[in-house]
């Protein structure tokens, strides 16, 4: 990035508002992550309305108000997406004893259903499932040295399963029988959970999973009418295995008194769109 680009972003924040009282921070920041990145994501959180011409900003704001807004996403993205694999490990090994189980029994001709139809009008179909299953096959990456040659070049379900994407691996829950998915939520949520139910979960997650990956802002998105951290942490509350909700709060509520130290004006905020009011 020239100088001259950079001067005239110091110059643009400065002219609605925006104070850079160091430079060399923001040089350094907007070079190594992008000024998009920093501040076209995080500086509407600092205006009135950010429609309106001009900006007016709520309260005086410096860059590194900004970009420490811009951080403690990525800290809070951290966690959550830490707490979300824990899940989906959780999920996957209970899938896949299952699936294992159903293998083994000799009047099980086929395992999934031809398709399913979800609420929100996609069909998963078997074909697709199991074109990705030959691919996963084929390529799998070998747990642990020696795997190949003690299963003779056949992957178990164990294996299988850990090689889906999660979106893969819910695609196979679903094609199942019904009584076999009502044994597999049983497992993996602490009440009842209806189908209809871990659908609207697994759609939640699969948009924070989609945005955090990219790198999307999170903190302050709204998700059905929810702030999105307290929503996903709400439901990994239900889990029967209560360590990813634990690691997860403990960790954003840390993160979140740290920044409050240098913020305090921010506490409403933060209750609101992170740790959720109590």
């Amino acid at each position: 990035m020239s100088a001259k680009k950079l001067e005239q972003e110091i110059s643009y924040l400065q002219h609605i508002g925006v104070t850079v009282s160091d430079h060399q921070s923001f040089t350094r920041q907007v070079k190594a992550y992008g000024y998009d990145e920093i501040v076209s994501q995080y500086l509407p959180h600092f205006v009135v309305d950010p429609r309106a011409t001009p900006l007016q900003l709520k309260r005086p704001t410096d860059f590194n108000d900004i970009s420490d807004l811009y951080w403690l996403d990525q800290h809070l993205k951290n966690t959550t997406m830490i707490g979300l694999q824990l899940f989906e490990q959780s999920f996957k090994v209970t899938l896949s004893r299952k699936l294992r189980e159903l293998q083994q029994d000799k009047q099980q001709a086929e395992l999934l259903k031809p398709s399913y139809q979800m609420q929100n009008g996609r069909t998963i179909k078997r074909g697709d499932l199991k074109a990705r299953l030959r691919h996963i096959k084929k390529y799998y990456l070998e747990p642990y040295p020696g795997y190949r040659e003690k299963t003779s070049g056949k992957p178990s379900a164990w294996v299988l399963v850990k090689e889906m994407s999660f979106g893969i691996a819910t695609n196979a829950f679903f094609l199942l029988e019904q009584p076999v998915k009502k044994e597999i939520l049983q497992v993996v949520f602490q009440r009842p959970c209806s189908l209809i139910s871990f659908e609207q979960t697994t759609a939640d997650l699969r948009v924070f999973r989609g945005r955090a990956a990219h790198n999307y802002r999170l903190i302050g998105l709204r998700l059905r009418h929810h702030s999105i951290y307290p929503l996903v942490l709400a439901e990994l509350s239900l889990l029967t295995n209560q360590d990813p909700f634990i690691r997860v709060s403990q960790q954003l509520q840390k993160v979140c008194e740290h920044y409050l130290i240098s913020h305090p004006e921010e506490r409403t905020f933060i209750t609101n769109n992170v740790v959720g009011r109590k």
